[in-house]
Formats: structure tokens, C-alpha cells, sequence
């Protein structure tokens, strides 16, 4: 794990490389309103995307951390390699939730992760309806972390901007 200026972290496992964008206050965007989690005092929203080539030989996963008025903290966009759909969509929410989890903002806030992909909503919330090649996955996920939600693509695309 490497520091770099601008706020820029870099990690390297298993010869993937991950690079990870800290906010600073000068790039930091303008908050876009309240939570909707009114239970919470200090939520983390984390949105999350991921995309596979139309025949899966390779893909990538994206995401975003924003704090309780919608300013971003962390970012990421990670290559990944061949899979189906679902598997990039998975990765990007697991791998969302490692970002929060190794953040410093896992003491003291809760995260509330939102996808556009519905069907993988659907198994987190119900891993009983997961097929068996993903459920070791959809186990990993739901260790540790409380609330997803579903938001349209059309709105989606608006908070990873």
C-alpha cells in the first residue's frame, strides 16, 4: 500500500493493482442533501457499479463513498477479468464494502450501500435464492454490513459522477 501526493493510495495484491482517490477539500463536490437514513447520525453511502464486456471476457468495477451530505470521500475503479454480469456487479459491492471496512470512517459511521442491480440485491437479501457458484461470494458479502438498497440506473449514473 503506497501513499502517493494528491491524495492518490495505490495497492497491489496478487499482481491486481487497485488505485484509490482520498478526497481532498479542494476536489471535494458539492453536498447534494440529506440522507435518507434519518435513523443514522453519521451514515456512509456507497454506490457501486460494475460492467463486463457484452461476450465477459473482461470487466471492471467502480464506486464511490460519500458522507452524510453527499460529499465524496473515496472512489475507486478496479480491472477485473472474465465473468458474467452479475459477478462484476457482486465484486463492486464487496469490494465497496472493504473500502468502507478499511476506512476511518467504519468506527464511527454506518454504511448503506446502493446498487442499480436489482438481482443481486435480491440474493444479498435472500441468500437462500443464490445459485450455487455465487453463494461463497454472497456469504462474504453479507458478513459484517446491514443495509443495501436499489436505486434506478438513471439516478445511479448522477451520484458516481
Amino acid at each position: 500500500m503506497t501513499l502517493h501526493g494528491a491524495g492518490f493510495l495505490s495497492v497491489s495484491s496478487n499482481g491486481q493493482s487497485l488505485v484509490v482517490s482520498l478526497a481532498s477539500p479542494a476536489s471535494l463536490s458539492q453536498p447534494l442533501g440529506p440522507p435518507e437514513e434519518s435513523e443514522c447520525s453519521y451514515c456512509i453511502v456507497g454506490y457501486v457499479d460494475g460492467a463486463m464486456k457484452s461476450d465477459g471476457s473482461a470487466g471492471g468495477i467502480g464506486g464511490v463513498l460519500r458522507n452524510d451530505t453527499r460529499v465524496r470521500l473515496i472512489t475507486f475503479s478496479v480491472r477485473i477479468g472474465a465473468g458474467p454480469r452479475i459477478l462484476a456487479e457482486l465484486l463492486a459491492i464487496k469490494h465497496n464494502i472493504e473500502v468502507f471496512q478499511n476506512s476511518q470512517w467504519n468506527a464511527k459511521s454506518k454504511l448503506i450501500l446502493e446498487s442499480n442491480c436489482k438481482v443481486a440485491i435480491d440474493w444479498i437479501r435472500d441468500p437462500i435464492k443464490t445459485p450455487v457458484c455465487f453463494s461463497s461470494l454472497i456469504t462474504s458479502i453479507t458478513n459484517g454490513w446491514t443495509c443495501i438498497r436499489h436505486i434506478p440506473r438513471a439516478g445511479h449514473c448522477e451520484v458516481l459522477v
